[in-house]
Protein backbone atom coordinates (compact mmCIF):
# COMPACT_ATOMS: atom_id res chain seq x y z
CA UNK A 1 0.00 0.00 0.00
CA UNK A 2 2.87 2.04 0.66
CA UNK A 3 4.41 1.78 -2.49
CA UNK A 4 1.40 2.45 -4.34
CA UNK A 5 0.06 5.47 -2.81
CA UNK A 6 -3.29 4.36 -2.88
CA UNK A 7 -5.76 3.91 0.36
CA UNK A 8 -6.51 0.50 1.15
CA UNK A 9 -9.90 0.58 -0.15
CA UNK A 10 -8.81 1.40 -3.52
CA UNK A 11 -5.96 -1.18 -3.41
CA UNK A 12 -7.95 -4.23 -2.87
CA UNK A 13 -10.31 -3.44 -5.56
CA UNK A 14 -7.60 -2.99 -7.80
CA UNK A 15 -6.18 -6.62 -6.66
CA UNK A 16 -10.06 -8.40 -6.67
CA UNK A 17 -10.11 -6.94 -10.23
CA UNK A 18 -6.22 -8.65 -11.40
CA UNK A 19 -7.27 -11.50 -9.31
CA UNK A 20 -10.49 -11.97 -11.08
CA UNK A 21 -8.88 -11.85 -14.22
CA UNK A 22 -6.45 -14.55 -13.89
CA UNK A 23 -3.61 -11.79 -13.78
CA UNK A 24 -2.98 -12.45 -10.11
CA UNK A 25 -2.59 -15.22 -7.87
CA UNK A 26 -3.63 -14.82 -4.01
CA UNK A 27 -1.56 -17.24 -1.14
CA UNK A 28 -3.23 -17.10 2.43
CA UNK A 29 -1.01 -17.31 5.47
CA UNK A 30 -3.14 -15.84 7.87
CA UNK A 31 -3.12 -13.27 8.79
CA UNK A 32 -1.60 -12.13 5.47
CA UNK A 33 -2.52 -12.27 1.96
CA UNK A 34 0.36 -12.65 -0.70
CA UNK A 35 -0.29 -11.95 -3.95
CA UNK A 36 1.94 -12.93 -7.11
CA UNK A 37 1.74 -13.02 -11.03
CA UNK A 38 0.13 -15.91 -12.50
CA UNK A 39 1.97 -15.83 -15.78
CA UNK A 40 5.75 -14.55 -15.86
CA UNK A 41 4.69 -13.17 -20.03
CA UNK A 42 3.00 -11.03 -18.07
CA UNK A 43 6.17 -9.60 -16.26
CA UNK A 44 7.97 -9.77 -19.39
CA UNK A 45 5.39 -7.53 -21.13
CA UNK A 46 5.31 -5.09 -18.48
CA UNK A 47 9.12 -4.89 -18.94
CA UNK A 48 9.19 -4.26 -22.51
CA UNK A 49 5.99 -1.64 -22.15
CA UNK A 50 8.63 -0.04 -19.62
CA UNK A 51 11.36 -0.34 -22.12
CA UNK A 52 9.16 1.47 -24.66
CA UNK A 53 8.06 4.20 -22.65
CA UNK A 54 11.29 5.51 -21.27
CA UNK A 55 12.76 5.55 -24.83
CA UNK A 56 10.02 7.73 -25.97
CA UNK A 57 10.26 9.81 -22.53
CA UNK A 58 14.31 9.97 -23.50
CA UNK A 59 13.57 10.75 -27.62
CA UNK A 60 10.43 13.29 -26.15
CA UNK A 61 13.27 14.94 -23.68
CA UNK A 62 16.32 15.19 -26.83
CA UNK A 63 13.67 16.86 -29.34
CA UNK A 64 12.82 19.32 -26.29
CA UNK A 65 16.34 20.41 -25.46
CA UNK A 66 17.74 20.81 -28.84
CA UNK A 67 15.20 23.41 -29.38
CA UNK A 68 15.57 24.80 -26.50
CA UNK A 69 17.65 28.12 -26.25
Amino acid sequence: QAATGLSKANLSQHLTLLRGKGVINARRQAPSLYFSVANPKITAACELMHDFLCEQVSERRAITDAHSP
